[in-house]
């Protein structure tokens, strides 16, 4: 998203952009990004890998499958957020450096370090959703 958005932020420590965003829509929805403390969320979580693999994020960053990394509609770029599978209890912090999901009735999609690797995600059916808790960890300095 470079541009004049990206221009009034300020460059973060992992290549991307520190920014909170403007409003948008996405297919007819309003999100409105903004410093959330005391977030916490219950819903699905979905993954994004080979497909956006080295594409650039909301903040400018690239995409990298293998990291740490989640996309949040309104949360501020960056921030982390633990995302803990209430399936089987495992939980990460991670890095919010994109916008999404867009579609259904996601939280979050996280980075396929972060389904497969840490939270073991994919569940008996093979499908690439989980039911997750997202919480607000911190916001980098």
């Amino acid at each position: 998203m470079p541009g004049a958005a990206l221009a009034a932020a300020t460059k973060s420590s992992a290549g991307g952009y520190d920014k909170t965003g403007q409003p948008y829509t996405v297919a007819g929805k309003l999100y409105v990004p903004q410093e959330q403390k005391g977030y916490t969320a219950t819903g699905l979580a979905s993954w994004y890998g080979v497909g956006f693999h080295g594409r650039e994020t909301a903040n400018g960053e690239l995409f990298n499958r293998d990291s740490v990394t989640v996309a949040h509609p309104t949360l501020p770029l960056p921030s982390h957020v633990r995302v803990t599978n209430v399936l089987n209890g495992r939980s990460i912090i991670a890095r919010v450096n994109d916008r999404g999901p867009f579609k259904g009735n996601r939280l979050v999609d996280v980075s396929e370090q972060v389904a497969l690797g840490e939270l073991d995600a994919l569940d008996q059916a093979g499908r690439r959703l989980a039911h997750v808790v997202g919480d607000v960890a911190e916001r980098p300095a």
